[in-house]
């Protein structure tokens, strides 16, 4: 019987070893003493380490443990009054004993019992002086002896409960006394540390022996199991840990068949498995990121040559309606995902739950979906960050480009051993330093699958492009020229990425043509041979007018609907970030099954809201960012019952500063001046035309504004004042 026939290491991780079996139960089971401080303490850790202690007990063992106390500001009051510290301390451990609510608490305060009255187990007390009330003996070390005074010492963050043994991500280092394994002499520092707090030696801490009327309120429980039980020290507790990683080892994991992708989605998981399962995919709105993603996931978890054996699947969502969506798509292929939006206290402690099953090997698979909003919360990021942690995530960011933009970006820094991103246009408008933020954290383009392609190949709808000319009226023009010529002279010398003054002139200006007010009566004109038709959209912009009287009435959508409605008594409902999961969800239903003509919706359902039935879209609001007019584009190209929807189409509002028959009466140098609102139109216009199938019905428009506003030689390039 010695302690140098144990396998001991030179430190121990909760997350990875089994501490209990491993070290715990081999060190008492060759030892005759073991001596304890903890912060904290429960009794049903003895059963978690029962067939050690009875070991122990057999060897004729002895146990010393001193636990903590803390004392209020009240506490301190009622000493000074007169109370001994002993009384003090008695009453408040009586306040914190709970009644046994099970047969199993039951068990553990009669072993507990057993182990005081047989003066196999003596717990001492601590409390310290301290202008701070709230001070308690904090350390957690512990030290075995065995029969020719071997020392094994450990010191670490735990302390002697089943969440310091089993549940927390805790740790220690551990010294051995013999062999020169401890040259510095802890073993020994440590020992005579413990006997001096034990015997009251530290004039700042003092010491007491265990209150008898806590004895009296444990020994209620004294006969409750027969001795012969006792002795045999339950060991229940470790036979459920054992039977928890064993059934963690048979879980079985999600799967998601090849068979049931297309080529290009099989092809995009292969080039992501070759790149240690880092990278991102370039795939246009429409073909199927979500279902790749979690194919390119399938493909990984079942990888008979990986090594990680418990993996945490973190997507990342900028809105709350994907988090949903994804939900929707991870059940299917057998996944129980955590969604982690909204107040924290709703899902924090499920999303510590989980990742602490995740380092403790206790589950082999756990889901969080997360919005960027809740990525956020200190408490995740000090989580996720934790290499124990991040060694066994697999982090997918859905609209991934996003992440390249402040606070969020902060994220890029983590070392997750496995990343995927998703993106229609992972570049990120005028921001070169967030777009290679991007390219280096996601590694490698798996795929580049474009709008073109897919619509070739079958995989998104064939649309006719209409392109209908607005202009604005007299006095948006005069602001308009305003607020260029403002913008022209801080051009040149401020960064419009960032200069905020000039950043504040760009977004007034597109907000004004955004919301050109020609553009309801055309947009009128245009729907009202539609008006009993179903499966429209009609984006508009988040503005108001430059006129109004109450700007958070006067409104862009506010328009439009009252148009629709009571002009051409049309069915349409709003879908804005002001309604709910559960409004869109039934909005969503009622434009699928009929009940309502279209929906008007402002920027939300740029990313990632699936709607195939969409037949129809009216635009009457486009920033220039190729991202957003990209994904727009892409959600009316979902393919859907052909008899209902043989092609999309698309009504683009074109803005430009005059009707064109005005142009050719003014001095051509102030055409110029107005001419890049006409450049920024007319790249949307050439990108939108030339993969529909009308393309050559709109040639003759391209022509006649480059004409109007003398580009003939124009070459379509963003310009530097670009919004």
């Amino acid at each position: 019987m010695a302690l140098t026939d144990v396998n001991i290491l030179p430190e121990y991780h909760t997350v990875e070893d089994n501490v209990i079996e491993d070290f715990y139960i081999p060190c008492l089971s060759e030892s005759i003493s073991y001596q304890r401080i903890t912060g904290f303490f429960a009794g049903i850790t003895f059963q978690m380490l029962g067939k050690g202690l009875s070991k122990l007990i057999t060897n004729g063992g002895r146990m010393k443990m001193i636990i903590s106390t803390r004392l209020s500001q009240q506490d301190e009051e009622a000493i000074a009054k007169g109370y001994t510290e002993r009384e003090i301390v008695e009453k408040r451990f009586l306040e914190r004993f709970k009644d046994p609510t099970d047969e199993f608490e039951k068990g553990y305060l009669s072993l507990l019992t057993y182990l005081i009255s047989h003066s196999i187990l003596d717990i001492r007390v601590v409390s310290i002086g301290s202008s701070v009330t709230t001070a308690m003996e904090h350390e957690k070390l512990g030290i075995f002896y065995d029969e020719v005074g071997n020392m094994v010492a450990f010191s670490g963050s735990g302390n002697e409960t089943p969440s310091g043994l089993k549940h927390n991500a805790e740790d220690f280092d551990v010294y051995c006394s013999w062999k020169g394994m401890d040259p510095y002499g802890r073993c020994f520092k440590k020992a005579s540390y413990f006997n001096k707090l034990w015997n009251g030696k530290f004039p700042n801490a003092h010491t007491m022996t265990f209150p008898e009327a806590v004895k009296e309120k444990i020994f209620q429980y004294q006969n409750y199991l027969p001795k012969e039980e006792l002795e045999k020290l339950d060991n229940k507790y470790v036979e459920s840990v054992r039977l928890q990683r064993v059934t963690s080892k048979t879980q079985k994991l999600p799967y998601l068949d090849s068979k049931d992708l297309r080529g290009y989605q099989n092809d995009a998981i292969a080039a992501l498995r070759n790149n240690k399962y880092r990278g991102y995919f370039d795939m246009a709105t429409g073909t199927g990121k979500t279902l790749t993603a979690l194919g390119g996931l399938s493909d990984l978890i079942n990888n008979p040559d990986i090594k990680t054996k418990a993996f945490f699947v973190l997507i990342v969502v900028p809105y709350t309606h994907l988090a949903t969506q994804w939900a929707e798509d991870c059940k299917k292929i057998g996944l129980d995902p955590l969604l982690a939006f909204g107040p924290s206290r709703k899902w924090h402690d499920n999303f510590i739950e989980k990742t602490i099953s995740i380092k403790l090997a206790q589950s082999r698979i756990e889901c969080v979906i997360i919005t960027t909003a809740s990525l956020l919360h200190q408490f995740v990021l000090d989580t996720i960050k934790d290499p124990k942690l991040s060694k066994r995530t697999i982090f997918i960011a859905d609209e991934a480009h996003n992440l390249g933009a402040g606070k969020i970006k902060t994220v890029l820094n983590i070392d997750f051993k496995y990343r995927l991103g998703l993106s229609a246009t992972m570049d990120r408008h005028h921001d070169e330093v967030g777009t290679n933020k991007l390219y280096d954290f996601f590694e490698k383009c798996c795929i580049h699958y474009d709008l073109g392609r897919a619509i070739k190949e079958g995989y998104l709808s064939h649309y006719r492009y209409y392109p209908i000319l607005v202009n604005l009226d007299a006095d948006e023009l005069d602001e308009y020229s305003k607020l260029s010529k403002e913008i022209a002279k801080k051009s040149i010398y401020a960064d419009p990425d960032e200069d905020e003054g000039l950043k504040r002139l760009l977004l007034k200006r597109a907000l004004l043509v955004a919301g050109c007010r020609m553009k309801i009566d055309v947009l009128k004109e245009t729907i009202s041979p539609f008006k009993k038709s179903y499966y429209n959209l009609i984006y508009c912009g988040a503005v108001s007018y430059l006129d109004a009287t109450d700007p958070a009435e006067d409104t862009q959508l506010k328009s439009v609907m009252t148009m629709l409605r009571t002009d051409l008594k049309m069915r349409i409902e709003r879908f804005t970030a002001l309604e709910d999961i559960s409004t869109r969800e039934t909005i969503k239903e009622h434009f699928k099954t009929k009940l309502i003509n279209g929906i008007v919706a402002i920027k939300c359902l740029d990313e990632g809201v699936n709607i195939p039935c969409i037949q129809r879209a009216f635009i009457l609001a486009s920033s220039t960012n190729p991202k957003e007019y990209v994904q727009r584009r892409g959600r009316v190209l979902r393919l859907f019952n052909p008899v209902e929807k043989p092609y999309a189409e698309i009504y683009d509002f074109i803005t430009l500063t005059r009707p064109l028959s005005e142009l050719g009466k003014i001095d051509q140098d102030y055409t110029k001046f107005e001419s890049s609102l006409a450049k920024r139109e007319l790249a949307r216009l050439e990108e939108f035309s030339k993969l529909s199938d009308n393309s050559a019905d709109n040639y003759r428009i391209i022509s006649d504004i480059k004409s109007a506003y003398h580009l003939d030689d124009y070459y379509f390039e963003e310009d530097e004042d670009n919004e």
